[in-house]
């Protein structure tokens, strides 16, 4: 999901927010409470994983979290460049750029080198298998 898909939410509800549950909490929400956020709050908070929206359809929101940029393949501007010499960063450049990948939180360099190579993989992957 990207902001104009939660502008949409928050021109559906009457105060302009959008209607988010807390999935990982912060001062003051704790996990489980809805609240409502700005658009641009929401989207921050949705790519970290702290929260997903109520409003949106849930395949949605689960497609935009597996994705990472919510818009499967997304474009050039939302989607990180993986260099070619990715194995040969500093771990912890690896563990941010699976963050930006994934839009949450990265437990350790395995993880991160995980998430590097699913992305790299999805990409180089057909859009379709053309036998549908």
């Amino acid at each position: 999901m990207k902001l104009h898909d939660f502008e949409a939410l928050a021109a559906e509800n009457r105060f302009g927010l959008v209607r988010m549950e807390i999935k990982t909490g912060f001062a003051p929400y704790s996990e489980g409470d809805i609240a409502g956020f700005p658009p641009d709050e929401a989207v921050r908070l949705f790519k970290k994983g702290a929260a997903t929206p109520l409003d949106a359809d849930p395949s949605d929101a689960r497609r935009a979290a597996a994705a990472g940029d919510g818009e499967g393949a997304g474009s050039a501007d939302d989607v990180p460049a993986i260099p070619d010499d990715w194995e040969g960063m500093h771990h912890l450049t690896r563990v941010k750029l699976a963050k930006e990948i994934s839009g949450g939180d990265v437990a350790n360099k395995e993880e991160a080198d995980e998430i590097i190579r699913a992305e790299i993989a999805r990409r180089a992957a057909p859009a379709g298998d053309g036998e549908g």
